[in-house]
């Protein structure tokens, strides 16, 4: 897979085609490069293509302008490009990161009104993550509180893993209306799961509860409402995680 730099000098500006000549992959940066970005990715099959921006404003328009023409984008901010979204480090081939805290996501407004509630659960989890900085380790936290046999599963030093485990609810969170890749990309995360870890069944139930608690303490005006949505939505992702679970065995 080939990724390439987007540049974007207006609305509706054409991506490169494939057959374009991706750039050589960035230096590291030294800490005096590592600046705040603010940027837009946007998808065009397998492949992540990346504008940066000036600011919020600029970025969700942008985000906006794709969408009303049927693309898929989103807009993003991170303290510097090692601590962005990994579609966007994808896009500029940039291959170390994964630290630092959870990037700003520019959440898409939902198109489609059956089913679950899209737009309640990307909102809900947009004033989680507001409320509550450090909510993946309070997951975690709640997990293992529940749970401690589950603690010999994780690494000692929980950093990475926390950073990953918001990085995919993000990720699921924006493609709740693309159902065929969450179906490719959590049967496949599943598969991992069941054949590097050993992840039982009943934990994804483990697993389920206590995020929703989680989710629960950071949200004010949770209701009845939100519980079942997340609930639906959450048992929908073990589901499939669990297909490839099943294949693998």
């Amino acid at each position: 897979m080939r990724w390439f730099w987007w540049r974007r000098e207006k609305a509706g500006a054409e991506v490169p085609p494939a057959a374009a000549t991706p750039p050589a992959p960035p230096a590291p940066p030294t800490p005096d490069e590592r600046h705040p970005i603010t940027y837009v990715v946007l998808r065009v099959g397998d492949r992540w293509f990346a504008n940066v921006c000036a600011d919020r404003d600029e970025a969700l328009a942008i985000q906006q302008a794709l969408g009303d023409d049927g693309r898929y984008a989103f807009a993003g901010e991170a303290t510097a490009v090692e601590n962005a979204h990994w579609q966007l480090r994808e896009a500029l081939r940039v291959f170390w990161g994964a630290r630092g805290p959870m990037p700003w996501t520019g959440l898409p407004q939902s198109r489609k009104g059956d089913g679950m509630n899209v737009q309640l659960l990307r909102t809900s989890f947009e004033h989680a993550l507001n409320n509550d900085d450090e909510i993946v380790a309070h997951f975690y936290g709640r997990l293992f509180s529940g749970h401690p046999e589950l603690r010999a599963y994780f690494p000692r030093n929980m950093g990475g893993q926390e950073r990953a485990l918001g990085e995919k609810l993000a990720e699921i969170m924006l493609h709740l209306e693309d159902p065929d890749y969450l179906r490719v990309h959590l049967s496949a995360l599943g598969t991992r799961h069941a054949v590097q870890y050993r992840v039982k069944p009943e934990m994804y139930g483990y697993v389920k509860d206590a995020l929703i608690r989680t989710l629960a303490d950071a949200v004010p005006d949770w209701n009845d409402e939100l519980e079942r949505e997340w609930d639906g939505a959450l048992t929908a992702v073990a589901g499939m995680m669990q297909v490839g679970a099943v294949h693998a065995a």
